[in-house]
């Protein structure tokens, strides 16, 4: 059971290593948001491409500081396979002492600071597709981190850019592919391509950084399918959940459990 001295706000990080994140982040939601799944129901036109890019690059950015904590912590963190290829669905998977970790973050909206005792209240959500009808390995793990939702980026593409993406979306049908798709040598030619053509702006302009927010880890659930099952409740998307300085509301269906009912991150 997780209490508050439990609970890892960090923000001692590398101001330039968090910019590589993000920046590295948004690279990979636009190039991977054709493929990937509309979860959301957000949609194909430029409004729900552009939202589904955000959302892509905040669980990518949670994803990059996860790794860059336990590399600064000295715990040995490596990826199960490498990145996901951005034409594959995301997997998410790091391996630490053997054990696959699965790093669920959710964002924490209308805050300014986290409180550790209203920590220990946030839910820990896994959408239900993700269990429903998966078989876990034994040695896996989910790993639930937060980040306030203040704006922390802001990505810039045209509206011609978008629709460019969105055909490609609507042509994908959010499907992953077996191999790497036939218009795509390489990132930078990509870039270069669909800004030279569509008079978007320069590839390292598209993003603008305006914080850094801390990343928060609330702890670990080492994953048994019965535990799993009488622990976590389950939730019906639109669920709305408020503490005294923010909200989550869900859109999907999700398990759900209390940070306070989580194990402690420790390793």
């Amino acid at each position: 059971m997780v209490n508050k001295n439990d609970i890892i706000i960090w923000n001692d990080f590398d101001v330039k290593d968090y910019d590589i994140a993000i920046n590295k982040a948004v690279v990979y939601a636009i190039l991977s948001v054709p493929y990937t799944y509309d979860r959301l129901g957000l949609g194909y036109d430029n409004d729900g491409i552009r939202e589904r890019i955000k959302n892509i690059t905040k669980g990518k950015v949670a994803e990059y500081l996860f790794e860059l904590y336990c590399k600064s912590k000295g715990i040995k963190i490596s990826r199960k396979d490498n990145e996901t290829p951005f034409w594959r669905y995301d997997k998410n998977d790091f391996i630490i002492n053997d054990m696959i970790i699965d790093v669920k973050n959710n964002i924490i909206r209308n805050g300014n600071t986290f409180i550790k005792d209203e920590v220990l209240n946030f839910p820990a959500l896994v959408p239900c597709d993700q269990v429903n009808g998966h078989i876990k390995p034994v040695n896996f793990a989910y790993v639930f981190t937060f980040m306030l939702d203040n704006d922390f980026f802001t990505i810039d593409l045209n509206d011609d850019t978008l629709q460019y993406i969105s055909k490609l979306n609507n042509f994908c049908c959010g499907k992953q592919l077996d191999s790497k798709p036939s218009y795509f040598k390489d990132k930078e030619s990509y870039f270069r391509e669909i800004f030279r053509k569509f008079g978007g702006i320069k590839t390292q302009k598209i993003v603008i950084i305006n914080n850094h927010p801390d990343l928060i880890i609330g702890g670990i659930e080492f994953y048994n399918h019965k535990d799993f099952e009488n622990k976590f409740d389950v939730v019906n998307s639109g669920t709305l959940f408020k503490y005294e300085s923010g909200y989550i509301r869900t859109r999907v269906g999700n398990y759900m459990t209390k940070v306070k009912n989580l194990e402690v991150f420790k390793f």
